[in-house]
């Protein structure tokens, strides 16, 4: 597992909940965190930043996976 030691805990929140769920898109986690979706987007990008997640597909139907994992 990659470090998390840095990371805010809104963003181990949201490593630990993709973690679970196998990935999720911006919507997701702005309800997980009752922040909106630009923030949300922010985290997500923070994290993918860090090496801890990467980013599948554009626009709407963008999803944020653990780095590793494969795509459905």
């Amino acid at each position: 597992m990659r470090d998390t030691v840095d990371l805010s805990e809104q963003e181990r929140q949201v490593y630990a909940f993709i973690q679970q769920r196998r990935g999720a898109q911006s919507d997701d986690v702005a309800g997980l965190l009752r922040v909106g979706k630009r923030q949300a987007q922010k985290i997500l990008a923070r994290l993918v930043d860090c090496g801890l997640l990467r980013r599948v597909g554009a626009g709407r139907s963008t999803r944020y996976m653990l780095v590793g994992e494969v795509s459905k």
